[in-house]
């Protein structure tokens, strides 16, 4: 384990998914001490341009969203286990849950690994290309010198992009997991209400522009969608009652938080047969 009271950055492997610079957690605070020393190290690359301190802030970059898309996703699944599951699942017990809490966390698990991952990516490509630009740098051109503290700044703002996706993208993954485990056989479709939402004619995104990538959720407010595994019975049942349904499996941008940016959730509707656990 690294000692938290150094800032060794060489001890470490660049794109290292470690914490460090002093910080061992994530937090508010934490976050923006290390923000002020990724500034410094981007004010010292000016003016001293070299491959080691290139090397430096771009470690500490990767290592600080790493922390914070750990953390967050750890709390959004603590959260769920512990009292969120009732937003999706309002007819489940704690019981109930805590009965599947070793699958829900496999699930955060795979999450947390495979946006780290591209995270780690999305760092290293736009380390390589600065590592290019570095020779502009030291024989002084202002161009490369500009592109270096431009892309410091974009790289941090697509990266909370994709750690915002993740955290709704992990809770579409912990109910869509609950709803297998105990035989949900749909869900009721919720939006956010408000100006934010695709498709609200008085919101900012009233058109959309590619229904593959984000459809109208507007449209979709407490509409029933029923999973690709639902029993013919209960098709057959919904329709002599009237209820009209549509198909999970047909929605092109897909379900409830998995789209880009999406801020949707369900509730899941259960099959009382289907809650095997109990």
């Amino acid at each position: 384990m690294m000692n938290t009271d150094r800032q060794d950055y060489n001890q470490y492997n660049l794109l290292t998914p470690l914490a460090y610079g002093g910080v061992a957690e994530y937090n508010k605070s934490n976050q923006k001490k290390q923000n002020a020393q990724i500034r410094q190290l981007v004010r010292e690359l000016q003016l001293s341009p070299s491959k080691d301190k290139l090397q430096q802030t771009y470690t500490l970059i990767l290592a600080s969203i790493i922390l914070q898309n750990t953390s967050m996703l750890k709390e959004i699944y603590t959260r769920y286990i512990n009292t969120q599951y009732k937003t999706s699942n309002p007819t489940l017990t704690k019981y109930e849950i805590d009965l599947i809490a070793d699958k829900l966390y496999e699930v955060y698990q795979i999450r947390k690994e495979y946006t780290n991952e591209r995270l780690k990516d999305m760092v290293k490509k736009d380390y390589n290309t600065q590592l290019a630009l570095l020779g502009g740098i030291m024989v002084g051109s202002r161009n490369a010198l500009k592109s270096i503290k431009d892309s410091v700044k974009t790289l941090q703002l697509n990266a909370d992009n994709m750690l915002d996706d993740s955290i709704h993208r992990l809770r579409a993954d912990l109910t869509t997991t609950t709803a297998k485990e105990y035989g949900a056989f749909g869900y009721i479709w919720k939006n956010q209400q408000d100006f934010r939402v695709v498709g609200n004619p008085h919101g900012i995104y009233p058109i959309v522009r590619n229904p593959i990538t984000h459809g109208n959720h507007w449209d979709r407010q407490d509409k029933l969608y029923l999973y690709e595994y639902a029993p013919s019975k209960i098709k057959q049942q919904l329709r002599q009652r009237g209820i009209k349904f549509e198909l999970d499996k047909d929605l092109l941008d897909g379900s409830p938080g998995e789209p880009y940016g999406c801020r949707c959730y369900r509730i899941n509707v259960f099959n009382e047969i289907g809650r095997a656990h109990v």
